[in-house]
């Protein structure tokens, strides 16, 4: 005799399921109640089975946020049966998480963990950093990942297993959980580890690329190996992912690493004594003739706080139309609207799509072929504004005594080779304004120098000059050519290009950190808004012109939707922005200049993987430093020209000092990267460190 249970349609079987399973997998990442109903009858187990996948791709929605990957992913990778396998991977890494059970078990299992934990987190929404935090208990975990990790003597860790540890600590950070830290470990012991991560992190990957070449991607020959101040390369992980095969790279480790750190010294800053000696404001100190900051300057120097990682509410459980399961165009098609839904305010998980796209696509230098997972890497805009933040610079005697001093034999009594811990360093102040020039097709770009000099051999990682021997600076030059001017005006920039011995115009990028052209205003000036509309439609036609969308998919019959992904390749459509070049020209500014030093800065912006490239240049005195102008206007060199011409290139000499180069990546409101001296040449370790920018929003 069958129970009045056996006796329901399946499709209210597959409702009760769904309201059971929802509320335990949102507490405890399991359901023994849906366990349960499963046992009852081989007849009820039978009839659930047949709503299995689209069952489990709901409670995935349920429990999951899905925004971010149906806005990063092609359509195929957002089905019914990607979602249902999805979660079955994820529940039991998270249970083991929450258990605390593999901290020091299986290496491998514990990296597919971390890798979990950290695409749960690229695509928080709310629901995600809720259910790590408060179910999962992420914070405890991680904490003990890193400390057994980097404490297993002195071994380094697997590079893999340590980035993703970092990131994983850093991007659930906030000012509670660092605050509750301290409480927790009163040694320091996280601390002490980033510092040290933070001071050496020449000797972890930092870049998805050499940081020599402008252009990528190239040829294999020339393509420049990294260099000894570029790190390691970041390790290639292969996964599965949404039921599809994925290799990315590991995300570089020193950049959460000196951003996880530098929070931690900013929660716990104490006053120097010192600084109350200090002038009041600058009318005071203008009256004792003292250069130098002020307590104004030190007070608005305190108030300066990087950004730490945004978190979207947390809805948890989400309503869900669970009418779907039983209609398969909306089964199949209804996620991206659903997410639309989402995305009308600004969801927490934009913050990261960069990270993401450099993460898939930025896998390969010598990859000519773009990859569906390739996005924007770079908001274009971005850059351009006010920012403040802070460096990490080692004291110069013991970061020069552990570069180059061999170890002493502990029998020996002269002194030893210092640990990087033992490293003193000092925290100094880091402002700059900048403005962001694109040149835009089908003007052509000023020439990239990147040439390096290794060994006395002169290798061209880029374009080749034109025979000046000053461009051999490369990189450490913010791969400018040598001799090059510029003139800025209202709606941009007119650069002297010394190579092809033309004038290049650069369209000011008036959108700020609202970038891409949307929000208030138009992107760039009236005149340069004309070019653009006219230029549309002709860099539309460049594009593929095929693109794969849900509901060109065929379905199949059945309560399993479609999914055919097997049968249909991922294609994309990447329209081109008309950006060829991005130029960046700034400068300190007052009040900061007369208080921390007065600098202009120079760079540019690698459009491969968005890397970010500031050089540092004392201001010039226009006294010493009246360059005659390329354009032969009669009109001295621009200030950003001259200090940059005001000591060879290729001098590396001690009047380098001062010139300092800033490569990093835009990662959640914040430039994140590492600087070093240009005084040591490009393939040695020089006197180098970790900078986080973040923007100023009252600017000055």
């Amino acid at each position: 005799m069958t129970s009045a249970l056996d006796r329901l349609a399946p499709e209210i079987l597959a409702r009760i399921s769904f309201f059971l399973a929802a509320p335990e997998l949102a507490t405890t990442v399991a359901s023994p109640s849906l366990v349960a109903l499963h046992l009852t009858s081989r007849a009820l187990h039978a009839a659930l089975q047949a709503y299995a996948t689209p069952l489990r791709a709901l409670l995935y929605r349920a429990t999951f946020d899905t925004a971010a990957a149906a806005q990063r992913l092609p359509p195929l990778w957002c089905t019914p049966r990607c979602f249902a396998a999805e979660l079955a991977a994820r529940l039991p890494a998270l249970r083991r998480v929450r258990r605390r059970a593999n901290i020091r078990a299986d290496e491998a299992e514990l990296v597919r963990d971390l890798w979990t934990v950290f695409v749960l987190l690229l695509e928080d929404s709310g629901k995600n950093y809720a259910l790590l935090t408060r179910v999962c208990g992420v914070r405890a975990w991680v904490r003990d990942i890193v400390c057994v990790v980097f404490g297993r003597g002195p071994h380094r860790p697997d590079l893999t297993l340590a980035s993703l540890a970092v990131w994983v600590l850093w991007l659930t950070d906030d000012h509670d959980t660092i605050l509750a830290e301290q409480e927790q470990d009163p040694q320091h012991l996280i601390q002490t580890l980033l510092y040290t991560l933070t001071i050496g992190g020449f000797q972890w990957s930092s870049y998805y690329a050499p940081t020599s070449p402008h252009s990528l991607p190239s040829c294999p020959h020339d393509v420049s190996p990294h260099l000894p101040t570029d790190g390691q390369p970041p390790p290639l992980l292969h996964t599965t992912y949404l039921n599809h095969p994925l290799s990315a790279r590991v995300p570089p480790l020193t950049p959460a690493a000196s951003a996880a750190y530098l929070a931690r010294f900013e929660s716990r800053e104490v006053l120097d004594p010192a600084q109350f000696a200090l002038p009041r404001t600058r009318a005071d100190a203008d009256a004792l003739r003292r250069a130098g900051p002020t307590m104004e300057d030190v007070a608005r120097l305190r108030r300066v706080r990087l950004q730490l990682p945004r978190r979207g509410p947390p809805d948890g459980i989400k309503s869900v139309d669970v009418e779907m399961m039983f209609d398969e165009e909306r089964a199949a098609g209804d996620d991206d609207d659903d997410d639309e839904g989402e995305g009308e305010q600004e969801d927490a998980s934009e913050q990261h799509d960069a990270l993401w796209y450099r993460l898939v696509a930025c896998v390969d230098p010598c990859a000519e072929e773009s990859t569906p997972l390739r996005g924007v890497v770079h908001d274009l805009g971005s850059l351009g504004g006010c920012w403040h933040g802070r460096m990490v610079v080692p004291d110069p005697e013991a970061f020069t005594s552990y570069l180059f001093a061999p170890p002493a034999p502990r029998r020996h009594h002269h002194p030893r080779r210092p640990t990087l811990a033992q490293i003193r360093s000092s925290i100094h102040p880091l402002y700059v304004r900048l403005r962001e020039y694109h040149c835009l097709a089908p003007d052509e770009p000023l020439t990239s120098c990147a040439r390096l000099n290794l060994g006395g051999v002169s290798i061209s990682a880029d374009q080749p000059d034109d025979g000046d021997e000053a461009g051999v600076n490369g990189v450490l030059g913010a791969w400018m050519p040598p001799w090059w001017d510029v003139r800025e005006d209202g709606e941009g920039a007119t650069v002297w290009d010394p190579v092809t011995r033309r004038r290049t115009r650069y369209a000011l990028h008036r959108g700020g950190h609202g970038a891409n052209g949307q929000g208030e205003g138009e992107p760039y000036g009236a005149a340069v808004m004309r070019k653009v509309a006219a230029a549309k439609e002709r860099w539309a036609a460049e594009a593929a012109v095929h693109e794969c969308r849900e509901d060109d998919v065929p379905m199949d019959d059945g309560p399993l939707g479609a999914d055919v992904e097997a049968e249909w390749e991922d294609t994309v459509e990447h329209v081109s922005s008309g950006v060829r070049d991005i130029l960046l020209l700034g400068e300190t500014g007052a009040p900061h200049g007369a208080a921390w030093g007065d600098h202009v800065f120079v760079g540019r912006v690698r459009s491969w993987d968005g890397l970010v490239v500031l050089l540092r240049l004392p201001r010039p005195d226009p006294a010493r430093t009246a360059f005659a102008s390329p354009f032969g206007d009669g009109k001295p060199m621009a200030p950003h020209a001259a200090a940059f011409h005001a000591v060879p290139p290729h001098d590396h000499g001690h009047a380098h000092a001062g010139r300092w180069v800033f490569r990093g990546y835009m990662q959640g409101g914040n430039i994140l990267g590492r600087w070093r001296d240009t005084a040591t040449a490009v393939d040695v370790v020089g006197l180098e460190g970790a900078f986080c920018l973040s923007r100023d929003e009252v600017g000055w």
